[in-house]
Parts: structure tokens; sequence; C-alpha cells
């Protein structure tokens, strides 16, 4: 019998957790659900590329539909989604209204690059530095983040040919009605630097002209 007791009052408690578990649970569904029907109705889905009326094509890219409840984690993951087309360089969405909404999505159509300029190189040919560009080609899709990578590159490139530090400005030329920009790197104050003279000091185990040799001078 003091087994038996025992046992019930070890169960007893349990029971009264799993009983307030399955309360709690219920409360939570509950509000749940009614925080769920407060949330506002989209009324309204526009679509603008580059600040006209977006294409059929890119309407149909919006996940989110009229009648929806709003959600920002929806919003959030359906841009997400158009970023991952690679169609776009930005994806801004604007929201209007309080119980019905409206929700305007502004869409830039990633930009080409149809051509890359140089102005200021007077003793390196456009056709060999612009060779030194990776991030930046003509013919591909246009970036910010690509074109700053392209100027630290063009400043290693020009360190290569003797120019430290060189003052280098973008111009950028768009032209949305075809989706392409030109690209000018505008160098100024540019200045080679060459060697003169190599002297050693010091003890040297060879002489001067096998250190000159050894450093491909």
């Amino acid at each position: 019998m003091l087994n038996c007791i025992n046992d019930s009052n070890r169960l007893f408690p349990k029971l009264m957790g799993l009983f307030a578990a399955g309360i709690l649970f219920l409360l939570t569904s509950v509000l749940s659900a009614g925080n769920a029907t407060q949330l506002p109705i989209i009324d309204t889905i526009i679509v603008r590329t580059d600040e006209v009326p977006g294409s059929e094509d890119f309407t149909e890219l919006i996940t989110i539909k009229p009648g929806d409840r709003f959600s920002y984690i929806r919003v959030s993951n359906n841009i997400k989604q158009l970023y991952k087309t690679g169609l776009f360089s930005d994806v801004k969405v604007l929201k209007e209204g309080e119980k019905k909404l409206q929700l305007t999505f502004l869409l830039t159509k990633n930009l080409i690059v149809r051509q890359i300029r140089f102005s200021g190189l007077e003793f390196i040919s456009d056709r060999k530095i612009k060779s030194e560009l990776d991030s930046l080609q003509e013919g591909e899709s246009f970036s910010e983040e690509k074109l700053q990578r392209s100027i630290d590159e063009l400043s290693k490139a020009l360190e290569k040919e003797g120019c430290f530090h060189p003052d280098i400005e973008v111009k950028r030329e768009k032209d949305p009605e075809i989706g392409q920009i030109d690209v000018t790197f505008r160098l100024e104050y540019i200045r080679k630097y060459s060697v003169g003279t190599i002297s050693f000091t010091g003890e040297t185990i060879l002489t001067e002209e096998q250190l000159m040799k050894k450093m491909n001078i």
C-alpha cells in the first residue's frame, strides 16, 4: 500500500503538469488565432520597375497576393526570392494604409556594362589595364559592389606599373531605356615612379653584379 501511495503521490503532480501544459497550449493557440485575424489585409499590390509600372513577368514574381493577411516575414521572404533571381540590384517595398494595405514593390533592374573607359592614362594602354579588371566586365551585370572591387583591382594594377596611391574617380552614365551603363575611370595626378640607383651596404658574400642578377635587375 505504501508503494501505491508513493506512486500516486508522484503521478499526481505529473498529471497536473500535463493538464496545465494542455491549457497553456490551448490559450496560446487561441491568442495566435486572434492575432492573425487582427492583421491587416493586403488590398492592392503595385509593381514598379525602374520607376515605371512593372511588366507582367515581374508581377508574377510577387508571391504575395491581394486578399492575403499582411506579414513582415512573407514580405521579407519575397524580397529574398526576388534578389535570388539575379534580375534586380535593388528591391524595396512601401506599405500604405492601416486595415487595408497597398504594397508597392520598387524593383531596380540590374544594369549591363556597355563600355569601360579610362581617362588620364598616358603611359599604359586601356587594353592592358582593362585586362586587370576581373570584377567588372563589359557585357556583364553592374553593381556598386563590383565597381568598388574593380577600383581596388585598378589600384593594384597601377602599382605594378609604378603608380602608387592614384586618385581614382568614377563616372557612371546610365541608359535606363536599354538597361545599360557606361563606366569611366578618371585618373588624376598619376605619377610613374622608376628605380634610379640601387646600392648595397654591409658585409655581403656576393658582388653587386651577382646580387643584381639574383634580383633580376
